[in-house]
């Protein structure tokens, strides 16, 4: 079956930047009681996870309490892009020169973008996605994607809870890290 999660990812921040944009995101979140005060002992190494803050139910339009319980949010601060949505869901790609439109359901494609991102994730090679109709290639993260692939250094997962894009939620979470961090802030999505 497996488990679905949303992500909202920084795609302009750098390693070395990554901490503090996270610390004032948590911060932000804290304050607003949309997390809880303090990251749960269990996470990850290397990973922030809290569990959902007081705010929770108002935020979400007719949610009870129980409905959020399980929330979490988590932060990964590595370079990465959602893989999960790349085997989980078809994604889309148009190239922008020449507006061509191709899904990871070709063998030639999927093969392609997956050899790119790996040397996005080990800024080695060439990360240039050429396109097939074309010819034109740009790099791997540039290119329009849907859903978006989150390439980026700092991630904040969502789980347990309503998708990020569903239209009961009162706030956008995507509008307010980016008001916090003033970067670009892409939504990804994809099952376990």
């Amino acid at each position: 079956m497996g488990d679905y999660f949303d992500r909202l990812v920084d795609t302009e921040v750098s390693l070395a930047d990554a901490p503090l944009a996270a610390r004032r995101v948590i911060a932000e979140f804290t304050q607003r009681g949309l997390i809880a005060a303090s990251p749960d002992a269990a996470a990850d190494a290397g990973n922030l996870e809290y569990q959902g803050g007081p705010a929770l139910p108002a935020i979400y339009e007719g949610a009870e309490t129980k409905q959020l319980k399980c929330f979490t949010f988590k932060i990964e601060i590595v370079r990465q892009f959602n893989y999960w949505a790349f085997v989980s869901v078809e994604v889309w790609l148009q190239c922008r020169a020449c507006a061509a439109v191709m899904s990871n359901n070709r063998d030639d494609v999927a093969e392609a973008l997956l050899a790119c991102a790996a040397e996005w994730i080990s800024e080695e090679g060439t990360t240039v996605l050429t396109c097939p109709q074309c010819g034109v290639g740009e790099a791997v993260d540039k290119w329009q994607l849907r859903p978006s692939l989150g390439f980026g250094n700092l991630h904040y997962a969502f789980a347990n809870c309503p998708p990020l894009d569903d239209r009961a939620w009162r706030i956008s979470f995507a509008e307010l890290i980016a008001r916090i961090t003033g970067h670009r802030i892409e939504y990804t999505y994809g099952k376990i």
